[in-house]
């Protein structure tokens, strides 16, 4: 199963707030924002596929090369998150 991100992570990676990626989202795009691939039944809270908004950040620019061996992105995950989970 693919890694999943929150719109909250996704804003901590690239370095934003939550409003910023909520605009990413509504804003027309040459390269359209992720759609989520999991929204859990009564939580709000939509899952994106890790992956894919990787690809949508660094093709925008908008952050460095974001890959599981990435210094900068393992400094941005949680502590606990085990290997398996990049």
């Amino acid at each position: 199963m693919a890694s999943l991100i929150t719109m909250a992570e996704i804003a901590r990676i690239a370095g934003v707030t939550r409003q910023a990626v909520t605009n990413w989202r509504s804003r027309p795009s040459a390269v359209p924002f992720p759609t989520p691939v999991l929204a859990p039944a009564g939580s709000g809270i939509e899952k994106f596929d890790r992956d894919d908004v990787l690809d949508w950040l660094e093709e925008r620019g908008a952050v460095e090369t974001l890959r599981p061996d990435s210094t900068h992105l393992q400094s941005l995950l949680p502590r606990t998150w085990p290997s398996t989970m990049l």
